[in-house]
């Protein structure tokens, strides 16, 4: 049987060795936070939140500024503050330039149209539209030409 004394002196070898093969690999790894290291990253993402919104205080200000904007309203508002607390999130969690690039992505995808043309609605490309009428607004070969000998100022 082995003593106290021999275990407790094979445990600190043992965590000697742990120690020092940590200290290695931290110079190559960052270390994975521990529970009071969560809960402080945690705390300064609440931190950030709460004082870019300036104690939630912004947010009775801005409530008078924002209905007699036209272009801005209250749903684009939130969806910006949304937007800019998820990226924040993402920031501290290492993963803001994927969170910028999906959000990208979805920016592109919900400003394209998804839904099929309606029935009275012309087409963008002249050839399906009746008597190949074209849209208003679309640049023709004869139009460019013109512009390119004459000057932008010869076209009506």
């Amino acid at each position: 049987m082995q003593s106290t004394e021999e275990k407790l002196a094979r445990y600190r070898a043992n965590k000697k060795k742990e120690y020092h093969n940590s200290q290695n690999s931290a110079k190559f790894s960052k270390p994975t936070p521990t529970g009071t290291e969560r809960r402080y990253i945690w705390n300064r993402i609440w931190d950030k939140v709460r004082d870019s919104a300036g104690h939630f205080g912004i947010v009775d200000k801005l409530k008078n500024i924002l209905p007699p904007i036209p272009i801005l309203g209250w749903e684009l508002f939130l969806k910006v503050l949304l937007w800019l607390i998820l990226y924040m999130l993402f920031l501290e969690l290492e993963f803001g330039m994927v969170f910028l690039l999906l959000s990208g992505f979805y920016f592109i995808y919900s400003n394209t149209r998804t839904r099929s043309r309606l029935e009275n609605e012309p087409s963008a490309y002249s050839v399906f539209n009746p008597n190949c009428q074209r849209l208003q607004g679309s640049l023709t070969a004869e139009q460019f030409e013109s512009e390119i000998r004459y000057g932008s100022g010869s076209v009506h």
